[in-house]
């Protein structure tokens, strides 16, 4: 297995535990304790974690022209 292949599959499965997090963070928009303070959480993690998330998607899966330095 090449590194490269071993990264995307560590990648993906850190997406996996990172999705989980953020399910268990809309678990507890209802919940009346907890209701700005999770969709705080919940904005937060989306606006940029999975932005960043796409990123580096693209990164990892996109051509080798993305992964290759240019400069």
């Amino acid at each position: 297995m090449s590194k490269l292949t071993l990264s995307r599959l560590l990648l993906i499965i850190g997406s996996i535990f990172f999705l989980g997090s953020m399910g268990l963070t809309l678990s507890h928009i209802g919940d009346p304790h907890y209701q700005t303070h999770s969709w705080y959480h919940f904005f937060r993690e989306a606006s940029s974690n999975l932005i960043l998330l796409a990123m580096v998607y693209l990164i990892y899966f996109g051509s080798a022209a993305w992964r290759t330095p240019t400069s």
